[in-house]
This record gives structure tokens, C-alpha cells and sequence, in this order.
């Protein structure tokens, strides 16, 4: 018999975009599914919206209840679900017809955990595909290694997972941006991990999503998720701890020394981001500069940043500045050089 696929769908007002989502599951070439919608206390027409395709499928399962976030939701769903693979769709988002036939296929094929596929940003009547060159297998810490790196996204809902990964592990509830405290756990115990060149799920970018907000509580959350990820998985995976690192390195030191220093107006934000960000520098900087042999201009950078101060940001602005030229410098011999 075809193994059972459980699809759980945390549905929360999205009444315009449902229908479109849970008909392209029912549209699947996969037969053999449980589709768990799961309606977490939506105050509009969503909740009559999931009994009404209750009632048209026994393939859906219905759960109402009151509303604790997006994690919650999942997490509802993963404790009933009864599948030997579990898959996630975002109830804004649809699926090709053939996306779990693909998926399982890939699992199969590669004797992998977790398969991954491509998927297509959907703005309006814009969009971006999100593909591979071809089909790769990855061990388990080639796989961490791409996904700390962001090469890899964090995304549940590109994904299929045999269910037996799930266990004991959960989304945090409360959180936003709780991927990222929660996908690294599952490719650590996974034997291989097959990433998929076609690109099988739509993502829809609206406004309010919570992927494209920049707003103060977000960037608090992301920042939060990336902290908390470091120092729960570095003890552990020591190997990983530049990956790791590599967004604050590369955008949030600079992004909010800049800010912090060129934008007065958010100040106050800006000063409790920077009071959440620099003891994590500070904590982090003298291991990771060694680690990575970075030149004296930037370990002065992250010095200042980590003092959490206006005039510490002013100065990591300059070295900054100092070391673009420096690299740029270099560069420009290493071009000469090679001529």
C-alpha cells in the first residue's frame, strides 16, 4: 500500500486565500493523504470554510481551537497526525498537483529522511523561482552546513519528513521566525537529505506576512531565533558556530551600526535591538575572530558594536568603511598580480 502522507495546515484568517490552498491539496496525484486543517481560533468565515471541505473529503480532519500562534497550530497537528511522512503548508500558500508524488519520490529514490523542492515567490502578478541545477543527496552535516549558511532555507513547507524525525521535537510556541529553531534539529537526525531541483510549492508574499515584515517586533524576533539557535546548537556542533554566525556577521552588526548612527528617528528601537545584539557579539567575537582569521579592521568592528553604545556604533561605521577599502586594496593587487 502507498504509505499515508499527513499535511497539516495552520489555518488562521486567510479566508480569501483557503480555498485555492486546500484545493490544490485535494488536486494531488497523491492519493494517500491527511490533511489536518487546523483553524487556530480565526475570527472570519475560515472556520466554516475548513467544516464545509470536511464535510466534501473524509480525507480532511477538522481541529478547531483557540488561538496560540502558528507553532501552536502545527504542533496540534503533528500530535495527531497519523501519517509515516509529515508535510506543512501554509494556509495562504498552494502546492502543485504532483508536490507530494514528487516529494515521496525523492525520498524514496535517494533512500533520504527529508526531501526538499523548489518553490516560487508569488507577488501579485510577479515571480521568482527558487530552483536547484539538479537533484543533490546531502549527509546530514553537508545539510547543516548549507542550511546555517542560508543556502539551504529553513522553511517547513517546502519539505517532507518521515513522521519518526518529529518525535520529541516541536515548534516554540510564541515565537515568529520559529523555523529556524526547529528545521536544524530534524537535518541533524536525518541520515541523508534528498534537495529536489523542481520547483513544486507557491509562496504568496502579501502584506502582513510575517517573512516580510521589518517592523521593530520582528527583527527582535529574528534576532532572538538566531541567539537562541546559536547557543543551543554550538555546544553541540561546534563546526557549525561560523555558519551560524554568518547573519550577524555579514548584515546585523553593520545594518544596525548604520541605523543606530544615520537614523535618529528610530532611536529608541534601535537602542533596545543593539542592548539585545552586542552582549551576543561580545560573547561570541574573540572565539569566532580566530576561528575565522578575520583582519584587524573587522575584529576592531565587532569590538565597538559589542560595547552597545551610539559612539561604539560610530566607530564600527569607520572600521567598517577601513576595511572595505583594505579588501578593496587587495583585491585590486590580486588583479594585478594575476595579469
Amino acid at each position: 500500500m502507498e504509505p499515508l502522507i499527513s499535511i497539516i495546515v495552520p489555518v488562521y484568517r486567510v479566508e480569501n486565500y483557503l480555498r485555492q490552498c486546500v484545493d490544490s491539496l485535494l488536486a494531488q496525484t497523491y492519493q494517500n493523504l491527511e490533511i489536518i486543517l487546523v483553524d487556530d481560533g480565526s475570527p472570519d468565515n475560515c472556520p466554516t470554510i475548513c467544516d464545509e471541505y470536511a464535510q466534501k473529503d473524509s480525507r480532511i480532519q477538522v481541529i478547531h481551537k483557540e488561538n496560540g500562534g502558528l507553532s501552536d497550530a502545527r504542533n496540534t497537528g503533528l500530535d495527531v497526525a497519523a501519517g509515516m511522512y509529515i508535510g506543512f503548508v501554509d494556509s495562504d500558500d498552494w502546492v502543485m498537483p504532483d508536490m507530494y508524488d514528487y516529494l515521496l519520490h525523492g525520498i524514496l529514490r535517494y533512500d533520504a529522511e527529508i526531501s526538499y523542492c523548489g518553490f516560487v515567490n508569488i507577488r501579485n502578478d510577479w515571480m521568482d523561482y527558487k530552483t536547484e541545477e539538479s537533484d543533490k543527496v546531502y549527509t546530514a552535516e553537508t545539510a547543516l552546513n548549507e542550511l546555517f549558511f542560508d543556502r539551504l532555507g529553513n522553511f517547513a513547507w517546502n519539505k517532507l519528513y518521515k513522521a519518526e524525525l518529529w518525535n520529541g521535537i516541536r515548534f516554540p510556541v510564541g515565537r515568529t521566525f520559529e523555523d529556524i529553531l526547529t528545521t536544524y534539529k530534524l537535518f541533524e537526525r536525518a541520515n541523508r537529505i534528498a534537495i529536489l531541483k523542481e520547483p513544486k510549492y507557491c509562496y504568496r508574499i502579501r502584506q502582513g506576512s510575517i517573512m516580510h515584515d521589518v517592523s521593530f517586533i520582528n527583527r527582535w524576533s529574528i534576532y532572538t531565533a538566531i541567539i537562541d539557535r546559536y547557543r543551543e546548537a554550538a555546544p553541540r556542533l561546534p563546526q557549525y558556530r561560523a555558519a551560524m554566525f554568518r547573519h550577524v556577521r555579514n548584515w546585523y552588526i553593520h545594518e544596525l551600526s548604520n541605523e543606530v548612527v544615520f537614523q535618529p528617528e528610530m532611536r529608541e528601537g534601535n537602542m533596545l535591538l543593539l542592548a539585545q545584539l552586542a552582549p551576543f557579539v561580545a560573547e561570541c567575537k574573540d572565539v569566532l575572530a580566530e576561528e575565522l582569521h578575520i583582519d584587524k579592521w573587522e575584529r576592531k568592528k565587532w569590538e565597538a558594536f559589542s560595547l552597545g553604545t551610539v559612539d561604539g556604533c560610530k566607530r564600527a561605521v569607520r572600521y567598517h568603511k577601513k576595511m572595505e577599502r583594505e579588501r578593496a586594496r587587495k583585491n585590486k593587487w590580486k588583479k594585478i598580480l594575476n595579469l
